[in-house]
């Protein structure tokens, strides 16, 4: 093509692939294949170690026997919330020592320690709203770019996004909700793709507030109150952090 305009992209546009055609070569299995390449690995990252164990026996006789399986999760969450600081972390570590040393990846270690507590939880790749939502014959890792749990809470699945460190318990940011998300499976288990609650527990909204009170002589008095609400609240404070 001879003429054709650059394309300029904008602050926030949808992905070039969204809008312009083109052709997608490759060799390969296709999703599935990256699913449990994938799956591979993080397998070793969250193996069960005499420290995870420890805990697991502490959150459950703290909890006590009458404790159901959404207790144990919420106990967990807040515990690993409180023990491991920071905004998350790469997968390269293992849970043992990410939870020995306080930093790191919170999601490996509730990825290591809710089974130990009787709960099924597998690690899900969200494709989350800004990312390139075109179907891929050979995807590539990072269309699916926001980690979460999902976790089988007796009868209730709950999805949990640890990186952010007190997001409200069960809440996902907006832009990881109704998403794509392929489930990454235990060694022998096929792989699951599902799909991320359309609505999250706690709405993500800011409200500002500014009040101005005017004096006699024209001048004013202002203040004002910027308040950040569900996942938004939780990034805005672990940003200060």
């Amino acid at each position: 093509a001879l003429d054709v305009p650059a394309y300029v992209p904008e602050p926030g546009s949808p992905p070039i692939t969204e809008l312009m055609p083109f052709l997608h070569a490759g060799v390969g299995s296709g999703r599935e294949a990256l699913h449990l390449a994938l799956a591979d690995a993080v397998a070793d990252r969250t193996r069960p170690t005499e420290e995870l164990r420890a805990l697991a026996a502490e959150l459950r006789a703290a909890a006590g026997p009458a404790a159901d399986a959404v207790a144990h999760v919420r106990a967990a969450s807040a515990r690993v919330a409180r023990d491991v600081l920071g905004q998350g972390g790469a997968f390269g570590d293992e849970a043992s020592l990410i939870l020995s040393r306080g930093r790191g990846s919170r999601l490996l270690v509730l990825r290591a320690l809710l089974p130990l507590l009787g709960v099924r939880t597998r690690t899900a790749l969200a494709r989350p709203f800004g990312a390139d939502q075109g179907a891929w014959r050979f995807p590539s890792p990072g269309l699916y770019a926001q980690p979460l749990l999902r976790v089988e809470a007796g009868k209730e699945v709950l999805w949990l996004d640890p990186g952010l460190r007190v997001v409200p318990f069960a809440t996902l940011p907006s832009a990881a909700s109704d998403a794509e998300a392929p489930v990454l499976p235990e060694p022998g288990e096929p792989p699951e793709l599902a799909r991320t609650p359309e609505r999250t527990r706690v709405e993500e909204k800011r409200e500002v507030v500014v009040r101005i009170a005017l004096d006699a002589e024209g001048g004013a008095g202002i203040e004002g109150e910027d308040r950040y609400h569900g996942a938004a609240g939780a990034a805005a404070k672990g940003g200060v952090e």
